[in-house]
Formats: structure tokens, sequence, C-alpha cells
């Protein structure tokens, strides 16, 4: 479809919409250029594509996705200026893609995830930062709310920041236009011992491949939970293992560590 045309020379000056806009809200009535069409010509099986602007499912539109791609890069190259190298990047489309922001990090020195927190508030359309851990699938819903629930202290690991200016047509911006900014750090705290507490659980994965001759053996190098023992002797339903730690245990040469691994007593 081509369209012909020319636009007016008075330019702005008939008045348009309200239209839905990237917020999720209507848009004022606002003054736009006038365009006179001289001429449409088209393909018989000519296809029209429009744009998805806004509506009740931000994540629907174009807008929505095309500005959370940019606000990606963006994030990306502001993070790495800091020397902060993410695993993981997403704005949501949901948000107009570029009000939430969700970050995964390495396990590196503590206070990086702060550190990341205030790069992105630099960042003028980005509003709340959520860190988590690079274990943490950042497109996974579930996992986001797993991470805000059981690694998320309110008092210490919340980050408030206020006197930005807002962008435009931000419904929350004050009188004067500004705007606060919310980090939220959803990553495990550094310095706790990692207890088996602490460790999420998993099934394992066998190779095959046989190590150790005995259990007895594989204990000597070290303590092992019955999974990894299982793993050393490429045991295939661990009742050989089973039998091997009960006589051990029986001997008095066995025993069991706080977090429930198997050891060989000194």
């Amino acid at each position: 479809m081509i369209i012909e045309g020319y636009f007016d020379e008075l330019g702005y000056r008939e008045q348009e919409g309200p239209y839905g806009e990237f917020f999720g809200f209507y848009g004022p009535v606002h003054m736009d250029p006038v365009f006179h069409v001289t001429a449409i010509t088209m393909r018989k099986d000519v296809l029209h594509q429009t744009v998805l602007h806004s509506g009740r499912h931000l994540s629907w539109t174009d807008s929505g996705n095309l500005g959370g791609l940019n606000a990606e890069l963006q994030i990306w190259k502001v993070l790495r200026g800091a020397g902060i190298e993410p695993a993981a990047v997403l704005a949501l489309p949901a948000t107009n893609g570029r009000q939430h922001v969700r970050v995964a990090l390495q396990r590196g020195q503590p206070g990086q995830a702060r550190y990341a927190i205030s790069a992105l508030h630099a960042v003028p359309r980005v509003k709340h930062v959520f860190i988590v851990d690079d274990d943490v699938d950042v497109f996974d819903d579930e996992q986001m709310e797993w991470a805000m629930s059981t690694r998320f202290r309110a008092a210490s690991d919340t980050v408030i920041a206020g006197g930005y200016p807002g962008t435009y047509m931000d419904p929350v911006a004050d009188e004067k236009g500004l705007v606060d900014k919310a980090g939220f750090d959803l990553t495990t705290p550094y310095g706790i011992p990692e207890t088996v507490e602490r460790r999420r659980p998993q099934a394992p994965r066998f190779n095959g491949q046989q190590r150790f001759a005995s259990a007895q053996e594989a204990l000597r190098s070290g303590p092992m939970f019955f999974s990894q023992i299982m793993e050393a002797l490429g045991s295939k339903d661990g009742r050989e293992i089973a039998l091997e730690l009960h006589a051990l245990y029986e001997q008095g040469v066995l025993t069991r560590l706080r977090d429930g691994e198997w050891a060989l007593k000194k």
C-alpha cells in the first residue's frame, strides 16, 4: 500500500486523540500536523501492518516489546560500563518494556547488587530494579517470586531514591515532574555459612563412570552425600552402597556430619 500526499503548510494545527499510550492509560488530546492524501494505490492482496501501542496487556504490544529490547541493550552497556558483567537481563514488556528490569549477576563481591541498582537508576525510564543470583531465571516469573520470598529482607535489601525526573506521561510523577525509584536485592547474602538449608534441591545426574571400587574408598577422599557416593561408584540404584554403609556403621568406622554427609571417623 502506498499513500501519497503532503503535509499542510500550517503544520501542527489540529487536535488529535485521546489514544491509548505506552503506560497503559489514555494520552491527552494534543496538537498534530495535518496530512493531505492525494492518492492511495495498493496490490489486490495487500497486507496492511499496524502497530499495537496500548491496552490492558502491554506485553502484547509492539511498543512494549520493542522498548524492552532497546532498554536491555542500554542496561548491558550501563552495567558493563560500571564494571559489572550480568549473566542475564530482562526488561519486562508488561511495564512498557522500560520501567521494571530484572538482572541476574554471577556471584562476586559483596555489594555488587547495590552497585548495579545505583547504576540502573541513572537510566531515565528504569524505575524498579530486581537483582538476583544467576541460579535464578529472570525469564521465569515463578523463580523470581521464589527469590523474592526466600532471599529478600525488606528492611535491608530495599534501595529507595527520590527526586528523579519523570519521563513523558509518567502517571506517578509529582507536581514537579519527579518520580521515586526502587531497587530490590534478591541475592543470597554474603558471608553466611552454606549449610544444607541454603542449597537448592535438584535431581542428581550420573555419568555412569566408576571412580572408586567401594564406598569406603570413596569416603577416604572426603565426606560425601549418598548421591555423590552413587556417582563415584557408578551405581545404578544404590542398593549395594546402602548395604556397605550399614556394615561400616556397624563396625563403628562411619558417621554422619551435620548436613547429612557420610564420613569416615578419624
